[in-house]
C-alpha cells in the first residue's frame, strides 16, 4: 500500500504527513477520524510486511508498549492490519524544539539519560 498525505488507512486514520523514520517503519501524524484526535501511526516498511518475524516483532512492540504507564512513554492506542500493511497508533506527542524550550535532550548528562531511563523501567 502507498502512504501518502490525504491516506485513509484502515477507514479510519487519515494521514496528516510524515513525521519520522526508522529502520522497520515510517511514523505518520494521522487524524483518527473515529474519535477526533491526531495520533502517530508507525506503519511497518511493505519490504518487512512479507516476513512473519519482523510482523511479530512489530506486535511485540505495540503490545510491550502498551503495557507501560509512564509520563515519558507514549500510550499506544490500535495496532492493525490492512492490504498487507501493518500499523500502531499511538499517542501523538507534539515535540517542542530546544530553542523554543531552552533545553536540549541531546545534551543531556549520561546520568540524567540513565535515570530516566530506570524510571520508565521502574
Amino acid at each position: 500500500m502507498l502512504v501518502a498525505e490525504n491516506t485513509l488507512i484502515d477507514k479510519r486514520y487519515r494521514i496528516l504527513g510524515r513525521i519520522g523514520s526508522g529502520g522497520m517503519a515510517d511514523v505518520w501524524l494521522a487524524d483518527d477520524t473515529e474519535l477526533g484526535r491526531s495520533v502517530a501511526l508507525k506503519i511497518l516498511h511493505e519490504r518487512f510486511a512479507q516476513d512473519r518475524e519482523f510482523v511479530q516483532r512489530f506486535y511485540r512492540e505495540a503490545s510491550s508498549a502498551a503495557g507501560l504507564q509512564h509520563p515519558n512513554v507514549v500510550n499506544i492506542f490500535d495496532r492493525g492490519e490492512v492490504d498487507g500493511t501493518y500499523y500502531i497508533a499511538m499517542e501523538y506527542v507534539e515535540r517542542a524544539s530546544p530553542t523554543r524550550t531552552g533545553s536540549s535532550t541531546a545534551n543531556s548528562s549520561p546520568s540524567t539519560c540513565s535515570s530516566t531511563a530506570r524510571a520508565v523501567c521502574a
